[in-house]
């Protein structure tokens, strides 16, 4: 947490709040700790009667809920973290540093632009599911919310990634880049981008096996979760690493050379923080670079796991 805050949010992975002088994270009841995680998560003002129309449409009197439960969250957090302007409530963010709002601004930038260390650091926010731990099942709105969010950090998180294995790829360092690939499928185990490109980094490390070992993995998931084949173009791909010619030289992307199949992200709300211009070639990981992006807007498929998903 950055020295000049006194207050530290994170809400990439598990819903915590620590203060630079307490060694254990503030617990807060389930429904203060959604409206709080809307508030600063938003960081913008949010109407009264949004709150009480999500958070405390079963109470008797919503207005009084609301009152109460934003009344608890200055006394345990202190008086300057929530401010109210008329009928707007919202999070001041003077006071509070949010891991998430980090993580988005510099991944929802030109990714080259940024330094190795600081690519490297702010992927690192990503320590799970947007607000994991946080659910409220009586209010429908900001579950949907969660679910569009959830999609969003996840797809930035994939981007960051992807951006970190073509520039270990460049360099050479290709163990660096499988550690970044694994953690992308651990990630998302129904994407076969990035099989592929985990499968050409094994290849290309002389882990041809591994390589194989990956397609029959993906194929697994894919058959228990969609009851699908992989794709044709990953087929061939594996086709070529048992050959042992696994995709065209380095930095030579076949664009278009995959077609993924329409396998929609069951949220089906996404933003895709990569510009259309910026989704070519590129070199670095080859074909693995050359998917044409398989994990653009039709194939959004992280919230079928078979099992929870472990990014780290």
């Amino acid at each position: 947490m950055p020295v000049d805050y006194t207050l530290s949010f994170r809400l990439l992975g598990t819903f915590e709040i620590r203060t630079t002088s307490a060694a254990k994270p503030i617990a807060l009841r389930r429904q203060m700790r959604a409206i709080l995680a809307y508030l600063v998560a938003t960081n913008q003002p949010q109407s009264r009667q949004l709150l009480m129309d999500w958070f405390c449409q079963e109470a008797d009197d919503p207005s009084g809920a609301l009152r109460s439960i934003l009344s608890r969250l200055r006394q345990r957090l202190g008086l300057e973290v929530l401010l109210t302007e008329g009928n707007l409530v919202r999070f001041n963010s003077v006071v509070g540093w949010v891991d998430c709002i980090e993580f988005a601004n510099h991944l929802e930038t030109d990714l080259s632009a940024l330094s190795m260390e600081k690519l490297l650091t702010t992927v690192d926010l990503y320590r799970g599911e947007f607000l994991e731990n946080v659910t409220l099942t009586s209010a429908p709105e900001f579950e949907f919310w969660l679910l569009n969010d959830r999609a969003r950090y996840h797809q930035l998180y994939q981007h960051g990634l992807g951006e970190l294995i073509d520039r270990f790829t460049r360099k050479g360092e290709i163990e660096s880049a499988i550690e970044r690939a694994q953690r992308s499928v651990r990630c998302d185990p129904l994407h076969e981008e990035a099989h592929a490109r985990l499968m050409e980094l094994y290849a290309r490390n002389g882990q041809r096996e591994a390589a194989l070992d990956q397609y029959e993995l993906c194929r697994q998931y894919l058959q228990r979760e969609l009851a699908v084949e992989p794709i044709p173009e990953l087929q061939v791909l594996r086709d070529e690493i048992a050959a042992g010619q696994p995709g065209g030289p380095d930095g030579v992307c076949r664009e278009g050379h995959f077609r993924s199949r329409s396998r929609l992200h069951a949220s089906g709300a996404h933003r895709d923080p990569v510009p259309a211009s910026d989704r070519g070639c590129g070199g670095g990981t080859g074909l693995g670079h050359g998917l044409a992006r398989l994990g653009g807007k039709n194939s959004r498929r992280g919230v079928l796991h078979a099992e929870p998903s472990r990014c780290h």
